[in-house]
């Protein structure tokens, strides 16, 4: 997931901002859950790349226990369950 879905589901009012400093602050936890691509966006009638953050199931289980965010508990739960889902594995 990205630090603006991230943020999102965890009902920021600036998502990619306040992910992005909880990153900062626990830099040595999630330098090794997340790594930097860059997406191609259409904005008006011009393209635009722009770097972006994307975090691994585990690096979004870490920002959520982090953001202390009352819904954090069913968000991490939430990606879990779609990570689950995607990859087919029953239990």
């Amino acid at each position: 997931m990205t630090r603006e879905q991230i943020g999102t589901a965890l009902n920021y009012e600036q998502p990619n901002k306040t992910i992005a400093k909880i990153h900062e602050r626990n830099a040595d936890r999630l330098d090794p859950l997340s790594t930097v691509v860059n997406l191609s966006n259409v904005e008006g009638d011009r393209y635009v790349t722009r770097e972006t953050y994307v975090y691994t199931l585990r690096g979004v289980m870490e920002i959520c226990r982090f953001s202390r965010q009352p819904n954090a508990e069913g968000v991490a739960n939430h990606a879990l369950v779609s990570k689950t889902l995607v990859l087919g594995v029953v239990q």
